[in-house]
């Protein structure tokens, strides 16, 4: 049978198996430049952050978590740590 539809009253056959004139192919790959992916990305990554802090916010624990670590910053019970090594000494 013939089948075809119509995109923008250009008929269209869907057997046909030799391209039409003027036909370009669709390459398998295509070159995006870093530059239009940057905005994007750094979109995404700040709502990702948006998310884990409403996230957090809404759990129960999450909430205890917080008022703990401002407790903590309020009364100077902070370590500051300039590389992983340190981090593993303070919590030994």
């Amino acid at each position: 049978m013939f089948k075809s539809f119509f995109w923008r009253n250009n008929p269209i056959n869907l057997q046909q198996s030799q391209p039409r004139s003027g036909y370009v192919p669709l390459p398998e790959y295509v070159a995006i430049p870093k530059e239009l992916l940057v905005e994007p990305r750094d979109g995404l990554t700040k709502l990702e952050e948006v998310l884990a802090t409403m996230e957090e916010l809404a759990d129960k624990e999450g909430q205890e978590r917080t008022k703990r670590a401002e407790d903590e910053y309020r009364k100077s019970k902070y370590v500051f740590a300039d590389s992983p090594e340190e981090i593993k000494c303070l919590l030994k």
